[in-house]
């Protein structure tokens, strides 16, 4: 039994597992390929707008399970938004360029550019390994 916020929860089984991870791929895919028919079939090119939306609804459907009791949500307090304004500012910032850079290139070309920017940061990951421990071993 794990503890978050001072409340005790239950471990999610695998099911709920797979669930999220099945509709997080279904969502995310489908606001790609949305994003994508606005910019290029409509010619609407305002990424912050579209990403302002898009986190405007995620909040508010949020708070409405919340409201009915299907999930739990935090209450929101000036000393937590001040602890997770970085993170919000850095994500904010990526999805603003994830839109930007979908808006250039196709659906297939985005969708392996975004899967390989972890493969990539593993990479440097690697290397900077293996180059600690060569000094290391070289003094």
């Amino acid at each position: 039994v794990g503890a978050t916020m001072g409340v005790l929860q239950r471990k999610p089984t695998i099911w709920e597992c797979l669930g999220t991870g099945v509709l997080y791929a279904c969502v995310s895919s489908l606001l790609t390929f949305a994003n994508k028919a606005l910019a290029a079939n409509h010619h609407f090119h305002f990424p912050v707008f579209v990403l302002f939306v898009q986190m405007a609804a995620t909040q508010v459907i949020l708070l409405v399970l919340h409201q009915i009791r299907i999930l739990k949500y935090p209450n929101l307090s000036s000393k937590s938004l001040s602890q997770h304004m970085v993170i919000a500012a850095c994500y904010s910032l990526n999805a603003a360029l994830a839109l930007t850079s979908l808006q250039q290139v196709s659906i297939p070309t985005y969708g392996v550019l975004k899967r390989l920017g972890p493969l990539f940061v593993l990479a440097l990951n690697i290397f900077d390994h293996w180059r600690s421990q060569r000094q290391r071993y070289r003094l």
